[in-house]
Parts: C-alpha cells; structure tokens; sequence
C-alpha cells in the first residue's frame, strides 16, 4: 500500500520502522486482537481509495500517535521491548 502511493518519504519512512518484522513479533506473542487490528486499519485504507491525501495524512498521524502511547514494557526473558 505504502509502494502505491509513489510517494518515495513515506516508503523510507515505513522501511525504517520495520513494521513487517514488528508485527510479526507481536502476532508471534498472540496478544494482539487481530479482527481489531484490522477493523482498526479500515478507515485508513478506505481513506487511500476514496479520501482526499489531507485526510489519509491526518489518519495515518493519528494512527502513529495511538501506537506511541500505548504502554511498553522490557521483557523480563529479554533485553529488547515489547508492546
């Protein structure tokens, strides 16, 4: 989706945050609600088919600004953190 925008900030952007692999962890550790990870998701991606490029920004800001609050905590098994 990132790729289908064209825009090249974005991708780096997105490519430096390692999503990919920091969902997958989090699937992984199953304490995630995926049906509401998703349903979470549906009104960005209903932005980038219909909305205006404004309202897919302000969506997407504000969908980073959500995970960034959320708690998280070092693992006691590990050295990295988790969410």
């Amino acid at each position: 989706m990132i790729t289908a925008t064209g825009n090249r900030l974005m991708l780096e952007v997105w490519d430096n945050l390692y999503i990919e692999a920091r969902t997958a962890a989090t699937i992984i550790r199953g304490h995630t609600d995926l049906n509401a990870t998703a349903e979470a998701h549906a009104p960005i991606l209903q932005a980038f088919e219909t909305g205006p490029p404004e309202l897919c920004t302000e969506l997407v800001i504000d969908h980073q600004h959500e995970y960034s609050t959320r708690p998280h905590h070092k693992s006691p098994q590990q050295d990295t953190y988790t969410t």
